[in-house]
């Protein structure tokens, strides 16, 4: 393997392992012993595809090359989105967590769970992407239109804005993160003083690293 092909694996991997690693930390010790050996053969997949990117690259197929190598990216890309979804709490504060959902396409990647107690239901999505970036122009829009009163409050050093109809038949937050995406937060038969109880109690901080790293 020449020089060039050593440094683009040595690239892909540090970014890869760097990605795979810190998610790492934020699991709880039960969920990482349950998905440690799924993740383990991730890692091994995503590693054989960036020594394949680099031969097939080194021998001059740089469209393969290219293939392997998104693969690569995109298997360390899955680890980090699984790892996201381990610190959506199953239960908070009598709010049940339903189905995980995770839908990624074209450089956008939205995760959502439903939380229920009894007849209530909290809706709580994560997109990252050109797609959080159209929310967090949103958010900024509404606030200028008074949507919610534009009421901004601060949570786990992190700004929420209100954006509520003025009906008040929809309660709907929108989290800032600091990832670069956008957390909603949504329920249309929940009051407003239960979701902003539910909206300061969500683990923002840890779910918003999960998708920085």
């Amino acid at each position: 393997m020449n020089t060039a092909s050593k440094d683009l694996v040595s690239y892909i991997m540090s970014r890869s392992f760097a990605v795979a690693g810190g998610s790492a930390l934020i699991m709880s010790s039960s969920v990482w012993a349950q998905s440690e050996a799924m993740q383990v053969a991730q890692v091994s997949e995503a590693v054989e595809a960036c020594q394949a990117a680099a031969d097939l690259g080194e021998s001059g197929d740089l469209e393969a090359a290219l293939e392997e190598a998104r693969w690569c990216l995109e298997v360390f890309e899955q680890i980090r989105r699984d790892s996201a979804f381990a610190v959506f709490p199953d239960e908070l504060a009598g709010w049940a967590g339903g189905e995980l959902n995770n839908q990624s396409a074209m450089g956008v990647t939205l995760l959502s769970r439903r939380y229920t107690k009894g007849e209530q239901a909290i809706d709580v999505s994560v997109t990252t992407g050109v797609a959080g970036t159209g929310l967090a122009a949103l958010a900024q829009l509404g606030a200028s239109l008074g949507a919610g009163q534009g009421q901004k409050f601060r949570v786990q050093r992190r700004t929420v804005t209100d954006m509520s109809d003025a009906s008040g038949e929809t309660v709907n937050y929108l989290v800032e993160l600091r990832s670069g995406g956008m957390m909603n937060i949504e329920s249309s038969n929940s009051g407003k003083a239960d979701v902003r109880a539910f909206v300061e109690g969500l683990p923002i901080a840890d779910i918003d690293d999960a998708m920085e790293r």
